[in-house]
């Protein structure tokens, strides 16, 4: 097929490059189009600079800088890392919230370290499609259970377990921005991690020392770099750690690669409701809002989380003792609030609720009663859950 770009006038490619949402979908182009590769090959700093700055969070494009650094000059930067407290005053400055302010993508910068960066925005979106197409398939099929007697109250560790009634779950549809941002910010964290402790290791006196910046994910270690990223709570990491290794050898490889993707990633995150068995839409955050904004959806813990540290630390409650691994491996480490609420897994406290009780009809923006919701969560897990509230 012709491509489409040969008659359009190179100011408007530029144009167009620059507007394009992200650094995947700017690989794609640039692999769909000789006309496109060629303007991108000439003005790659420009355009790679316009689509982060535009696309991307603070804390993101550093992340993103500090990839290409390394990639652009790796042996004039491994020179200075030659220490632990070297290594530490590297990440602080180009990942902590003073770092340099100055454009990501500089004329210094080598079209190769670029390009490699779209290959990378390629693996981390095939990934990430992938990652929702599992964790909402597991997601729409728990069959979860309210209470019987919705007014039940938990007053002493002897009590029976109260009788419960499943009821049909609104299966969510596909992911919000919101959870995109989560699996993509832990996704470019890990590769970071991945590239850095290969590329600083030879560097390092020993592995003890390596593993001062350590902790363990998924049962392999990983670098620390909570404290730069502004990820704020490791659970975000671990759920999307725990899904890398649980992927085929090859494949969980291949991710880290700087090649070419095999094929352009023709599958948005956004677009996965069709293939996962899922029903129902999912808007969740729209994307015209600011960055100023849309940082306050993603700058705390997942819903999710708080919610079972919270019920699970009541005086009583049937959630005591669980662990959280299994509610993790569901993705609620990932998961919104406007898809919990809509599965009837959390309250909406942002809306008036003067109106529904437990007595209303089942469907999303129901308030459900503390001891309710910890039932229903303990029965996510099924008739193997243990029962001792105390």
């Amino acid at each position: 097929m012709a491509d489409p770009f040969t008659k359009v006038p190179v100011e408007l490619s530029l144009i167009i490059l620059k507007a394009v949402p992200d650094l995947a979908s700017l690989c794609s182009l640039i692999q769909a189009s000789r006309i496109m590769s060629m303007v991108f090959k000439e003005w790659y700093d420009e355009v790679a600079e316009a689509v982060l700055a535009l696309n991307y969070p603070p804390e993101s494009q550093r992340v993103i800088r500090t990839l290409l650094e390394i990639r652009t000059n790796p042996s004039a930067t491994a020179r200075g890392l030659d220490s632990l407290p070297a290594i530490c005053r590297y990440l602080n400055d180009h990942l902590g919230s003073s770092a340099d302010s100055s454009p990501l993508v500089k004329p210094s910068s080598r079209f190769s370290a670029v390009q490699t960066l779209l290959y990378s925005a390629a693996h981390i979106q095939q990934v990430s499609v992938s990652f929702f197409e599992t964790h909402l398939k597991r997601l729409n099929s728990i069959k979860p259970s309210h209470l019987v007697d919705p007014t039940f109250c938990y007053t002493e560790p002897s009590q029976p377990e109260p009788e419960g009634l499943e009821y049909e779950l609104l299966k969510g549809g596909s992911p919000s921005w919101v959870e995109e941002y989560r699996v993509s910010r832990s996704l470019w964290g890990q590769l970071l991690t991945f590239e850095f402790r290969d590329f600083i290791k030879a560097n390092v006196a020993s592995d003890s020392e390596l593993w001062h910046l350590g902790r363990p994910v998924a049962e392999k270690r990983i670098t620390d770099l909570l404290q730069w990223m502004a990820v704020p709570d490791d659970d975000e990491l671990l759920c999307v750690g725990e899904y890398l290794w649980e992927l085929p050898e090859l494949t969980r490889w291949n991710w880290c690669s700087l090649d070419a993707p095999e094929c352009s990633p023709s599958t948005k995150p956004s677009a996965v409701a069709a293939t996962a068995g899922t029903n129902g839409s999912h808007g969740g955050v729209t994307r015209d809002l600011s960055w100023d904004e849309r940082i306050t959806a993603i700058s705390g813990k997942s819903p999710g989380v708080t919610s079972f540290d919270q019920q699970r630390n009541r005086a009583l409650s049937p959630l005591k003792g669980l662990s959280w691994d299994p509610f993790r491996r569901l993705g609620f480490s990932i998961w919104d609030l406007e898809r919990l609420v809509a599965m009837e897994l959390l309250n909406d406290d942002t809306k008036d609720k003067s109106t529904n009780t437990d007595s209303s009809a089942i469907g999303a923006g129901k308030n459900l009663s503390v001891g309710n919701l910890a039932f229903t969560w303990r029965s996510i897990l099924g008739a193997d859950a243990p029962w001792d509230p105390w």
